[in-house]
């Protein structure tokens, strides 16, 4: 999990970066509570849907508030817990209702006049009395760049997201449905992460495979290709990996010429990134790549994006998008080449950007066979 030395180096950049102002700063995203304190219910959980928020004052003292109800398993690093009273007795009160009221009163006590908050997510009846200073896009620039904690999470992600793969590549066969493909899957992945998670992905095959969405129940014929964007939920934190199997393994020569056109896209943008380089540049390049293959093709949606406590994250690559890319970043390349007549292609890496280009975090085999 997030260490508590990780949460309190996040904390203090964020004060550092506040407006002198602000008092102090009351996080409500989940995933907020989650990078500045280690909480996060877990999604296997009762507490799964709970409202929670983490008051952080200007001494870099937090205090993790809640709605009272059962004990807190999760590992957490603020240095108070403070809950409210719900006891499920009586539908005129519920558990978000009592988290507010929790998070009032730590305001009041501590007579809190002007706070921070990602004032999208901030309840009304906490925001009364108070005048709240939107400091949303402070912390979504501070997650641009990972920590060594954020780290180590999203690489145990990785392991996860390459078993899916793996699993999927040794039984895939013609005439099995693709929930059946992904239920397998989703159970060597489970063994894997050493625990339940949430898999998500976009898993389809045969013509309409660019649709993406779910595993249904159709069934995969011999020639079909089969797309696998896995994105797995463990801990916190994702990976974002993906690639594309040919059933039966006798992919068309439409097929194979697709799934170079990708690979070749994937090549450009790794060889051109580094610290500097646009979200636009990216796009280009992989774009440039698919058209030598095939003047009557282009690149589809978008190049890839930064990942981490969300997917995606910003900035996404696409065209007319400025954004650098910086050092500490961790990153998707995911070129596709779609046609309802060969199906298409997809592949997908995610790396760390480092100060001399890329370190590629994720190591799953590539290519239709």
């Amino acid at each position: 999990m997030l260490t508590d030395a990780g949460c309190r180096t996040r904390i203090a950049r964020l004060l550092d970066s506040l407006d002198e102002r602000i008092e102090a700063a009351l996080i409500c995203r989940p995933e907020h509570v989650f990078y500045f304190s280690g909480y996060m219910a877990s999604p296997n959980s009762l507490k799964m849907r709970a409202a929670y928020s983490l008051l952080i004052e200007r001494s870099g003292e937090t205090t993790l508030l809640n709605d009272g109800w059962g004990k807190l398993r999760e590992t957490n690093h603020a240095d108070n817990v403070e809950g409210g009273t719900w006891t499920v007795e009586s539908p005129d009160h519920s558990g978000p209702q009592s988290a507010a009221e929790a998070a009032r009163k730590a305001l009041t006590n501590r007579n809190l006049k002007v706070i921070g908050a990602e004032t999208s997510a901030l309840p009304a009846s906490i925001a009364a009395g108070v005048e709240a200073i939107d400091i949303e896009p402070i912390i979504n620039r501070l997650r641009l760049v990972k920590d060594a904690d954020e780290l180590h999470l999203i690489r145990a992600a990785m392991r996860v997201g390459e078993a899916f793969h793996a699993s999927a590549r040794e039984n895939l066969r013609p005439g099995m449905t693709e929930l059946e493909i992904y239920s397998r899957a989703v159970q060597d992945t489970t063994l894997q992460a050493g625990g339940p998670l949430v898999m998500m992905c976009d898993f389809r095959s045969g013509p309409d495979l660019a649709a993406g969405g779910h595993p249904t129940e159709r069934v995969i014929e011999s020639g079909d290709n089969l797309l696998m964007d896995i994105f797995p939920y463990v801990n916190g934190y994702r990976c974002d990996i993906t690639n594309t199997l040919n059933a039966g393994a006798q992919p068309s020569p439409d097929q194979e010429k697709a799934m170079a056109a990708a690979l070749s896209a994937l090549a450009a943008s790794e060889a051109l990134c580094k610290p500097g380089i646009t979200a636009h540049e990216l796009h280009k390049a992989q774009n440039d790549a698919i058209r030598a293959a095939d003047p009557t093709w282009s690149l589809r949606g978008h190049a890839g994006h930064c990942l981490g406590l969300e997917h995606p994250e910003p900035p996404d690559f696409i065209p007319d998008n400025h954004e650098p890319i910086l050092e500490g970043m961790v990153i998707t390349f995911e070129p596709g080449v779609y046609d309802r007549s060969f199906h298409g292609v997809r592949v997908e890496h995610n790396y760390l950007v480092t100060a001399d280009g890329l370190e590629r975090l994720s190591h799953h085999q590539l290519g239709l066979t």
